[in-house]
């Protein structure tokens, strides 16, 4: 079999019996777009790295039966602190500076801004093996909460300090007080209200036309590729690199709009785009990144350390949260970002490093740091050197390097730093959970599209030769010029994102947003 760049290409230097000619297979690939889809994304990875749409692919993805706008809804713990809105006691508010609040079993007033509390619970503040408070009666104000309460066990006597029961502090419920005999219906259950997102598909099209007589013209230079295996082959043909290159670009154009794509939907709820051909409205949703924002997004300088930053904000999203055994993390960056990796697990290893990183040449240790090389230079020649690319941090957090070409492209990433002129994006890093597969289905983070076709592919030609398909003597003509032109969309593409509080993303000081 000769070379296959894409898998729409219907012939090359060698065929079935010479060149693949009026197979029909661009008909064949029409009905089943999605496979030809998949066998690009792969071969695309091969010759210019992962992308986003590579790793979606290996999880579930999502079809909806419309191109309506899609949401889904996130539900957070039923569990969690309350803040306090204020503490009011005889008739004013009280302050850091208010002393004895609540001395001799006085009622104290907490405002909260919702309804979460319940008749007979014990509530705690921060100092909560401390101050103990007993929910007496609660009543509406406005949108707020105040609850009548009073402080219970050996603080009743002289009561709490003001500086526990200012605007912020945080309160959750322990349980539940009753009497020995008579008690009544008390505490109750509370549910978690969801936040419902929703998110508008982005529609992608790409076109390419080429005269008739491209159809098995060679090159003087052929251009290498890697094929499926990965293995190193030369297209000869024009046909082939103009087919890649068309792959290659809609390639581009669904990535940027899964990873960077921005809604067009306006303050007020508008979509004011119009198209310049047709004139009618364009809509199009967030990507990734636009979703990510909404979460955790942190900034660093030169001289700090990123993994002890990282590993930080993992603790802070992962505690009581993510099981100690689920504490793995895989952590996207670019070249510079590798490097600064590595520099920090260094600086946070220089306690042991010494001992592991032993100068004296030992063979058979691990790690083996020092080899030996054969040089012209010296008899004895060694070489030194190795790079971390994973770091295993206290209470199971591993934190695992994942470089990806796309964060040194100096196409899309035009700033640049300061000293090294290497990309910003480059010292990158981004954390998105993506989760485990469960029942099928991915945890968090989903390629979504809408209605009954993932990508429609067609072709537009003249009365005598489609390069494309090698086809001759069209008895259905579309236009009078011998020429053909391809045409490849996806009529509704989009991403669900639905934990974005599970996405971190740490960006270089200098990267202007």
């Amino acid at each position: 079999m000769g070379l296959k760049i894409s898998p729409y290409q219907l012939y090359g230097k060698k065929g079935h019996n010479g060149l693949t000619m009026d197979t029909h297979m661009g008909s064949y690939y029409q009905k089943q777009p999605q496979r030809a889809a998949k066998n690009m994304v792969h071969l695309l990875q091969l010759h210019y790295g992962k992308n986003l749409e590579s790793e979606l692919n290996k999880y579930p993805t999502v079809q909806f039966p419309t191109t309506d706008d899609y949401y889904w809804d996130i539900i957070g713990s039923s569990r969690r602190n309350i803040s306090l809105e204020v503490a009011r006691y005889q008739g004013a508010d009280v302050t850091s500076s208010t002393a004895n609040v609540g001395m001799g079993g006085a009622t104290i007033e907490l405002v909260f801004p919702e309804n979460y509390f319940f008749q007979n619970e014990i509530i705690v503040g921060e100092l909560n093996e401390r101050y103990r408070f007993l929910v007496i009666s609660q009543v509406g104000e406005g949108t707020n909460t105040v609850y009548t309460v009073k402080l219970t066990g050996d603080t009743w006597a002289s009561g709490i300090t003001g500086a526990e029961l200012v605007a912020g502090k945080k309160f959750s419920y322990e349980h539940t007080m009753i009497p020995e005999e008579m008690d009544r219906s008390v505490g109750g259950i509370r549910h978690a209200a969801p936040s419902r997102v929703a998110e508008r598909f982005s529609r992608v099209r790409l076109d390419h036309k080429a005269s008739g007589n491209r159809l098995g013209e060679t090159m003087v230079i052929p251009m290498p590729f890697l094929n499926e295996t990965g293995e190193l082959k030369l297209a000869e043909t024009w046909m082939q690199k103009e087919e890649f290159e068309f792959e290659k670009t809609f390639s581009e154009y669904k990535n940027h709009a899964l990873k960077f794509g921005r809604s067009n939907k306006t303050a007020a709820g508008e979509y004011v785009d119009k198209d310049p051909l047709s004139g009618m409205t364009m809509r199009y949703g967030d990507g990734l990144r636009a979703q990510g924002e909404r979460s955790n997004t942190y900034y660093y300088q030169d001289d700090d350390n990123v993994v002890k930053l990282i590993t930080d904000i993992l603790y802070q999203i992962s505690y009581n949260k993510v099981p100690i055994a689920d504490r793995k993390f895989v952590v996207s960056t670019g070249q510079q970002g590798a490097v600064k990796f590595h520099e920090g697990v260094l600086n946070n290893g220089s306690g042991w490093m010494a001992t592991v990183n032993s100068a004296a040449y030992n063979p058979g240790t691990n790690p083996a740091t020092v080899n030996t090389v054969s040089s012209n230079l010296h008899s004895n020649a060694m070489s030194a050197g190795f790079q971390f690319v994973e770091y295993r941090a206290p209470n199971g957090v591993v934190v695992t390097l994942d470089v990806q070409d796309s964060y040194d492209d100096p196409i899309r990433f035009k700033q640049l730093h300061s000293e090294t002129n290497f990309p910003l994006e480059s010292y990158r890093f981004d954390i998105a959970y993506i989760g485990k597969m469960e029942n099928g289905n991915m945890a968090n983070i989903q390629k979504v599209y809408g209605g009954p076709h993932t990508e429609l592919r067609g072709f537009s030609w003249g009365p005598f030769r489609n390069p494309f398909t090698g086809a001759v003597n069209n008895m259905n003509a579309s236009t009078d010029e011998d020429s053909a032109t391809m045409h490849k969309k996806c009529p509704a593409l989009g991403i669900i994102v639905k934990d974005p509080y599970r996405i971190v993303s740490l960006i270089h000081a200098q990267t202007v947003n």
